[in-house]
């Protein structure tokens, strides 16, 4: 089952610009429930993985980035939401995505169907 995971990246959970601090905090727990689902035999998507790019001093556009997690988003079978939704920012947009095409979107782990 391929699994898009969505949450908080570049924002914190007020809806603000996040500070470096909270930005790898996002990071380090988005890549950590990626991981675990990736244990579980999951297939994920893992969009907090593009800081990578960065790492490796790769100039990417921030809107191509985004574009990219979209066109996975768009071939998964189904969303889970770890936190970000209602803040008006990515999140949503990824939710409004998935829900245009018919994306099942789940917000708690337990949901998930189990591989």
């Amino acid at each position: 089952m391929r699994l898009y995971v969505a949450g908080n990246y570049s924002t914190n959970a007020q809806g603000n610009k996040a500070t470096k601090e909270e930005t790898y905090s996002n990071i380090e727990i988005g890549t950590s429930i990626c991981a675990g689902l990736i244990d579980n035999g999951y297939a994920v998507f893992c969009p907090w993985l593009d800081h990578q790019f960065e790492s490796f001093n790769i100039d990417l556009e921030t809107s191509k980035l985004r574009a990219n997690s979209i066109e996975w988003l768009k071939c998964s079978d189904c969303v889970l939401v770890i936190s970000g939704q209602g803040l008006g920012q990515g999140v949503d947009k990824e939710i409004e995505i998935a829900n245009e095409i018919g994306i099942p979107i789940y917000y708690n782990l337990f949901d998930i169907p189990k591989v």
